[in-house]
């Protein structure tokens, strides 16, 4: 037997596990962390924007609430709010990387 073939022998003996487990947890838990940290900020950012649509569209909203039929006008601002909110929020895709 020469020594390559010793060696060979030797290594082939000892294999390595065809998955560890630890790498695979760590990695997982980097991929979660790292999408809800992208899923926190494209909210924070639709959140920022939202706020600034209502705050810029808060007289017109404060105008159409007496005209509304025994309507308060801080129903008629919420209403407006969650309008934008539904109308922004489903046109902002968020993509991920995996």
């Amino acid at each position: 037997m020469s020594d390559d073939t010793r060696l060979q022998a030797f290594w082939a003996a000892d294999e390595p596990p065809p998955t560890d487990p630890v790498f695979v947890i760590a990695t997982i838990a980097r991929v979660a962390r790292r999408r809800l940290w992208a899923d926190v900020a494209a909210l924070v950012s639709l959140t920022v924007a939202v706020a600034g649509i209502a705050w810029a569209t808060s007289p017109l909203m404060e105008a159409l609430g007496p005209a509304l039929p025994d309507t308060n006008s801080v129903i008629a601002i919420a209403m407006g709010l969650v309008l934008i909110a539904f109308c922004v929020g489903d046109s902002i895709p968020i993509e991920r990387n995996s």
